[in-house]
């Protein structure tokens, strides 16, 4: 199963009084990391107000600074010249150019300007730009161009979430919404939010490894079972 782009975090030192921090450095992608060669799926279709397939191999590079909102205290490092407001982080874009990004958990957070809630590699999101080198995080497939919204995979292909805007083109975790009903391997599963993707099935929660074995409907597939792997 292949794994997927994702975003990688780069921890500043941020002083009191203006959120908190911790001091690190760019590491490779695993379960994260912005253009980064570790997670795209090979090919595929545009994956909504957001991810295009991209072969893996991407360009390397930007991650997230935690810096977030003003207050008391002694000044914050500045993003580039001033603290982030509340409610938003400071981002890398990979040539060490920082800017304060609106933090959001999904797609329809998000401005039409910066219409992407970019996955950050905390599971968290910040609004950008779509483009085909970060995943955009979603609700519903009607925040994605694709109209396929499913859980996203770790580097062991694993279906940990969270939910970002898919292909839908039947390949493990795209989406298989509308006529498309088969699915290159597993089952073509609904969520209780009407998201449509191809799912192992399974048992128990011991074949899903870091995931856990959901009941999900089967009305979209001719498997005869309702298992999957999918987020805990």
């Amino acid at each position: 199963m292949s794994s997927r782009f994702l975003l990688l975090i780069v921890a500043v030192l941020v002083h009191p009084g203006c959120g908190s921090g911790t001091t690190g450095s760019k590491t490779a992608a695993g379960s994260g990391g912005v253009f980064s060669s570790a997670g795209a799926a090979s090919g595929g279709a545009s994956g909504g107000t957001g991810r295009l397939g991209v072969p893996s191999g991407g360009v390397a590079g930007a991650g997230e600074t935690s810096s977030t909102g003003g207050g008391g205290g002694s000044p914050c490092t500045p993003c580039p010249l001033t603290c982030c407001d509340a409610g938003a982080s400071c981002v890398d874009d990979g040539s060490g150019n920082l800017s304060c990004k609106k933090d959001c958990s999904t797609n329809s957070a998000c401005p039409s300007v910066n219409p992407c809630c970019v996955l950050l590699k905390n599971g968290a999101g910040v609004c950008g730009e779509s483009s085909s080198d970060v995943l955009c995080r979603c609700t519903t497939g009607a925040e994605c161009s694709s109209k396929a919204c499913a859980p996203n995979t770790d580097a062991d292909g694993n279906p940990v979430g969270p939910y970002v805007c898919v292909p839908n083109d039947g390949a493990p975790y795209h989406g298989c919404a509308g006529v498309l009903t088969s699915c290159a391997s597993g089952c073509c599963f609904t969520d209780k939010k009407d998201n449509q993707f191809c799912a192992a099935e399974c048992l128990n929660d011991s074949q899903c490894g870091a995931a856990s074995c959901n009941a999900y409907s089967n009305a979209n597939t001719t498997c005869g079972g309702m298992l999957g792997c999918g987020p805990q």
